[in-house]
Parts: structure tokens; sequence; C-alpha cells
């Protein structure tokens, strides 16, 4: 029966938008609010790397509106009536169309990496998030992509001049998501969204439209209405935080050896030890940079949030030393000040401060160039050089920041795809390429001055997670890549750990192949290795680890999806029953 209800439900929303009757939410950046709206706020929480092969994020959340759907219903059925009696034709009830308000909510880029915002106005009354949906397009390619949610997120209300924010949504996926029959399956169990315990986004809302300061009324923001499943849904989302996807590995110099940053606040970090544990920040955004110095941490995440304790088991203080607008993207901490980077909808803006807490200065911002059918173009990331000179690679330039002058110089260097700085300074990049916008490993030892190329052997196509990653440093200095080399006593090709102790990287005989990899654990993550140990991302999630080049395997964080599954196998019965014992009542 649910699953009938949803599947009519989507028929209605389908068909308003072949109708063209989806409302636009967008909120005028410089009027105020029309007459007997609100706004709304939410922010979504994809716990996969992305969607599809096409889609990285969802293009739109739909809502319904439901106090209404009557009215709307009469006065579609009124006016057949009336024409059918015009034209003298026979007049049916039951075959009368007619569609519910639908109105679309469109992501904002500001303040966010991973995660999805969205701020939209609708007019006063009461509403549902119909679903999710995603569209692709470049000319030669179109698809789309969608995701039911109604009553497994449940019912909220729009008041004239008041914000409702309704926390975070989660998007979380049951089976293989980079799988092509994925969105074509039809199970209803092949993922879910549920909500997460609300966090408010008031901070934000006001920081994207700081018009709307003195008129609308923020005090104590409206959220989801109570219902029956709402201690079922924590209990799904709980399941969701603690499985939180981590793919963001950074290194550690005095409290620990890495830490692996996660969706929700999740954060994994490996001591000096060799030992694993977790915490849980205070949030739901994604971490996404960390510095640490003998006397405490510092966690910077999205939305301006950063996270400072003195230890891991100690308490976590959380400040805001920039706007929401911006996520804190990179942190380190120089001869005699710390540096940040931040990412904002456009630009990368850079500070310097002598506090972490408070007083950041801005020193520089780079702008973002975007990617074009035509042109490939680099991304912008941060270093420290091994003076502690601050260096920003934006594109194919260099910048060097003079510390007495305030001034920026620039030169030319290789354009990256991804970077990153381990402890001994040692930078490992993809480059980028005109081709298909991934290029070969690099690895530079002179802070960016010159780069080395990596040999490796990939598939044309079926590679292209293995080629996006970054090459391993072991502790000798050995260099680690992933390769797919073909054996000669089988007929398909393997993907293995292939190691070199020197000499010119970028040709075959200075590699030795090791150990066979999993097919599906092909990201290796060289903030992570230590010592002798190297770690893989895998597909769903899951970290394993090697300490003998791919002779015996180890998990470092397992995926639960039997626990996720069976959280929502409640949920899904308690639905349905609610649904029974109402369709018996009537």
């Amino acid at each position: 029966m649910l699953k009938k209800m949803i599947a009519s439900f989507c028929c209605l929303v389908l068909t308003a938008c072949a109708s063209n009757t989806i409302k636009t939410t967008r909120i005028d950046q410089v009027k105020q609010l029309s007459d007997g709206h609100g706004v709304v706020a939410l922010q979504l929480v994809n716990n996969t790397e992305r969607l599809s092969r096409y889609h990285a994020d969802w293009t739109e959340v739909l809502a319904v509106r439901l106090d209404n759907r009557d009215q709307l219903r009469e006065q579609a059925i009124a006016a057949a009536k009336a024409k059918a009696e015009a034209e003298k034709k026979r007049f049916d009830e039951a075959k009368v169309d007619w569609s519910p308000d639908i109105y679309t909510l469109a992501p904002s880029a500001e303040g966010v990496v991973s995660s999805q915002l969205f701020v939209g106005t609708m007019p006063a009354g009461e509403y549902m998030i119909a679903g999710l949906y995603a569209h692709y397009s470049d000319g030669n390619v179109s698809a789309w992509i969608q995701m039911p949610v109604r009553h497994a997120a449940g019912v909220f209300h729009i008041k004239p001049a008041e914000l409702t924010s309704l926390g975070t949504l989660v998007f979380q996926p049951l089976l293989d998501v980079k799988s092509e029959s994925f969105w074509s399956n039809s199970s209803s169990q092949k993922a879910f969204v549920t909500r997460v315990p609300e966090q408010a986004l008031t901070d934000y809302v006001l920081a994207k439209y700081p018009h709307l300061r003195s008129s609308l009324n923020v005090e104590q923001p409206l959220t989801w209405q109570p219902d029956g499943f709402d201690n079922l849904r924590q209990q799904l989302a709980e399941e969701a935080q603690k499985n939180a996807w981590g793919n963001l590995a950074l290194p550690l110099s005095h409290h620990g050896h890495a830490v692996l940053m996660s969706r929700f606040g999740l954060l994994h970090y490996l001591d000096k030890r060799g030992d694993w544990h977790s915490t849980k920040l205070d949030t739901n955004a994604q971490l996404t940079s960390v510095v640490d110095t003998p006397d405490y941490i510092a966690v910077g995440a999205e939305r301006g949030q950063l996270f400072v304790a003195s230890s891991w088991q100690s308490g976590w203080q959380k400040y805001t030393p920039v706007s929401s607008a911006e996520a804190i993207v990179w942190l380190r901490k120089g001869a005699d000040r710390y540096y940040a980077m931040t990412q904002s909808s456009s630009a990368f803006t850079v500070y310097q401060t002598s506090s972490l807490q408070q007083g950041w200065q801005q020193i520089g911002q780079f702008k973002r160039k975007e990617f074009s059918f035509l042109v490939q173009y680099g991304g912008v990331f941060a270093f420290l050089d091994r003076q502690g000179k601050l260096k920003v690679l934006n594109d194919s330039e260099l910048n060097h920041y003079d510390e007495v002058s305030g001034q920026w110089r620039k030169n030319k260097s290789q354009a990256m795809v991804k970077l990153t700085q381990l402890v001994d300074g040692s930078l490992l990049g993809v480059a980028v390429s005109q081709w298909d916008g991934i290029g070969d490993q690099q690895l530079s030892v002179d802070d960016g001055v010159s780069w080395q190329p990596l040999r490796r052997n990939l598939g044309m196509f079926g590679d292209r997670a293995a080629e996006a990653g970054l090459a391993a440093k072991l502790a000798d200095g050995t260099l680690v890549t992933l390769s797919r080399e073909r054996d000669s006593a089988k007929q398909s090709s393997q993907m293995y750990l292939m190691s070199a102790e020197g000499g010119k990287l970028n040709v075959k005989s200075s590699w030795q192949r090791r150990g066979a990899v999993r097919e599906d654990c092909n990201i290796l993550l060289p903030e992570l290795t230590y010592q002798q140990t190297l770690h893989l991302l895998c597909t769903e999630g899951d970290i394993i680890s090697t300490s003998d080049f791919g002779q015996s395997w180890q998990t470092m964080k397992n995926v639960d999806i039997q626990a996720l599954q069976l959280r929502f196998e409640q949920l899904l019965d308690a639905m349905k029953q609610q649904t029974e014992q109402t369709a018996s009542s009537l």
C-alpha cells in the first residue's frame, strides 16, 4: 500500500512537471518577501561520494503543498464541468486531471563542499518534501534521476514572515549507487531519505539574505511537525551518522598521525601507536580541514564552523571566525601565525591570524576557474613550503606570499586536479589533462617548483576512480600507486599495487608489481599512510589497509549496510501499519 501511495504521488509530481505548474521559490536579493510568504531552509547530505556517473548532487528539492489540495481539485472539477456543459459533452468527475501546488528549491553553493543547502520562499501553508531530483545535460547526453521522500521526512508548516528551519535530510544508498542499474531499480529498499535531529540554519539564511534580517522572524524557527515516526527516524538517522561517508584524509603533527574527515561532523583519527578512534563533533556539516599544535587541535568545517579542543578526549568549543557562506577548507600553522583558506560559491579566500578563534585578516582571494567542455582547469590549493612560507597553486600559477610586504608574486607551475602535502613536505598531485580532465600522478620534493610524473597503466573507461586518485609514500621513501596489469595466465587484467624506490618514476622498469587490490577498493589515501601501512578507500565507504604490499588486508572502517537496512525496514513497517489502520477506519 505504501509503495502504491508513493508511486501515485510521484505521478502527480511528474504530471506537475510536465504541465509546467512547478513554482519557483527564489528569494530576491533586494526585495522583501511577498505578502503571506515565509522562508524555508534545509541541508541535504548525500551519504555517498556522488549520486551517479552524471550526477554529483541533487539539482532540485520538490515540495508539495497539502492544505489546499481539495480546493485545487474542486476548482479543476468545476472548470472541467463548465467546459463539458458548454460543449454539451458527457462529464466524468473521476477523469478530471489536476495537480497539487509543487515548489522547487534550488541548491546554494555558498559555504558548502559536499553538503547541499536549499533556501526558498513559499506561501503560508502545510507542506511535505515530495522528492529529490537531479538533471544532467551536456549537449550530447541528458539524464535525470529522482528519489521520493514524502512521509519518510514528514510534514512542516510555513507561516508569513517566519523562518522554517528543517535541519538536515540525509540520502542513504543501501545498494551500490555507482552501479548502472541502481537508478533503474524500482525497489523501495535501494535507498532511503530521512531527517537528522534539528540543527538551525538561521545564521546561514541571514548571511545569504541580509536584507531580510529586519523583516523575517528567526527567534523561534518552525520545524518538522511531530508524528508517530519521530523515534524511528532518529534511530535511522543515528545509524546513518555512524556510517558517515568519509574520503578526506589529512596528516597530523602532534595529536596523532592522521585524520579521516566525514559527513555529519564525524572524524576518525589514527594515533601514534597506529590505533584508530572516532569522535563526533556538534555539527551535521562535512569536516574539511585540521591543524594541531602541542596545545590543541582545530577542525574546520562547512558554513564557517571551527571546533577547537586541547585533546581528542576534552570538550570542543565551537567558533565562527568567518561568514557561514564560507567553508574552511585548509588550516596550517606558520612560524608566527596561522593561515587558512575558505571556499565560497565563486572564490577561495586566504586569511592570516594570530588566533584561530577570532581576528582573521584577509590577505588574498583567488577566483574559481569554471570547467568548460573545451578547456580543463586546475583547482586552487594552499600549502606551506619547507621554510613555512605560504603558497597557493591556482590552476597553473604558483602564488607566493611575502609576509613582510603583504604582496603576492607568481610564476608558472603544473595545474592540478588534486593536491596533498605530506608531513615531510612532499607534494602529491594529479595533473590536469585537456583530454579527459585527469592526467598523470605527480610528485614534487621542491615545494612545487618542479614535478615528476608517475608511470601507471589503467583501463580507458573502467578505472575512473583509480585514475583520479593520488599515489602514496611510505616512511622509507618508497612510492606506491595502483596499476592495471595483465597476467599471462589469465584472460582479464587485475589491479595491483606498484612500488618504486627510485629512478625515473615515469618508466616502467622503475616499478615493481606487488599484491592484487580488490576491484571495489581502488583509491589510495596517502595521508593515512603509517610507516609501511597503506590505506585504500572502497566504493561503499569501507577503508582497508595492508602492511605487506597487498599480500594480506585488514578492514579499518566498515559501512554497516545491514544495520541501515534493518532500521529502514522498521520505519517502512510502521508506516505501512499506520496506512492500513487509516484505510480500515474509512
